[in-house]
């Protein structure tokens, strides 16, 4: 990120439907994207997202961060997490869910980045990381304590 070979914003885990499947259309009155190019992007997790402190990615938060004060952007009427893609084998139609600031961040990074997901994800390098989804075994984190 530092030499430029990529943005200063990496999303690292990609989901198998469209950022438009799991987004309730109502926030694009606050995020606006072109609905045909966000419905061919795919979503990527919100939860493991790299940020470089460049210009372009203190936009992208600025954007992030209104969006969250905004209870009718980040949380649109009638938005459920659970999503029925039902025989939608593609996950490429809306599937009647909404993934709130995930959902937020995607439509951010693809409408800043003209819809170009190489640009902002770890796809021309998919061997980055892995997320493992479902492992339910936990650890005791140790407190620091300064004496």
């Amino acid at each position: 990120m530092s030499n430029d070979n990529v943005s200063s914003y990496l999303a690292v885990d990609k989901t198998y439907h469209s950022v438009f499947a799991a987004t309730n259309p109502a926030m694009y009155k606050y995020l606006p994207t072109d609905v045909d190019k966000i419905g061919a992007t795919m979503m990527y997790g919100g939860g493991f997202i790299l940020f470089y402190r460049t210009p372009a990615s203190v936009e992208v938060l600025k954007w992030l961060v209104l969006c969250a004060m905004e209870d009718n952007c980040i949380n649109p009427p009638n938005s459920r997490l659970a999503c029925h893609f039902g025989d939608r084998k593609n996950g490429k139609l809306y599937a009647n869910c909404h993934r709130f600031d995930q959902s937020a961040i995607n439509v951010i990074l693809a409408t800043l980045n003209n819809y170009n997901e190489s640009f902002y994800t770890t796809k021309s390098f998919p061997d980055f990381a892995l997320v493992k989804r479902g492992d339910r075994n936990s650890a005791k984190i140790a407190e620091c304590v300064k004496k």
